[in-house]
């Protein structure tokens, strides 16, 4: 079964309710990308800047059942696709994808079940598509199972001891200025 479930909300309400940079960077420390890819921190600049400078900030979602690690990134390459495009149709927009980068290619997953892909960051180099940047709501400091808990009443499963939860739940969004 598949889900997909839409809020927009003020930035401004946004940050103040669920944005809590030094909180998800250390959230962030734990996984194996950090540091190693373009859209995970550390940044060389403050997401909060990204933050202000948008008014409002349209939230998509994907719950979807969980089949295996391919379908993850299927479903995240679908609503890649929807922010894609509703980026492109918005004037003053910035995509914000769910996860983190794959546009170099998902070559495995993490035991955690994060994609390990290959960006150039790991090899000391720039980004090689820097146009197609766009960093997810966690890496810019969003505590997404609260966003999702209160915005739109679904609470997140999370892998435990190695079995994978019921569902997986993606999430991402368009920040809009007005």
């Amino acid at each position: 079964m598949v889900e997909y479930f839409s809020k927009t909300i003020s930035t401004k309400e946004y940050i103040e309710s669920f944005v809590n940079y030094e909180q998800t960077l250390e959230w962030c420390k734990a996984c194996p990308n950090y540091g190693r890819i373009w859209t995970c921190p550390p940044f060389d600049f403050d997401p909060m800047d990204i933050w202000e400078a948008y008014d409002e900030l349209e939230l998509h979602a994907i719950k979807f059942d969980y089949i295996d690690q391919r379908d993850v990134i299927s479903k995240k390459d679908e609503l890649g696709k929807k922010i894609s495009q509703l980026e492109a149709e918005t004037t003053n927009s910035r995509a914000i994808f769910a996860s983190c980068c794959t546009e170099c290619g998902a070559k495995s997953f993490t035991k955690d079940g994060l994609p390990q892909v290959a960006c150039q960051r790991q090899n000391g180099k720039k980004c090689i598509k820097p146009e197609d940047i766009r960093y997810s709501l966690e890496a810019m400091g969003a505590d997404v199972g609260r966003t999702l808990s209160r915005l739109m009443g679904i609470e997140l499963e999370w892998l435990s001891e190695g079995k994978e939860p019921s569902y997986y739940v993606l999430v991402g969004g368009l920040l809009k200025k007005r």
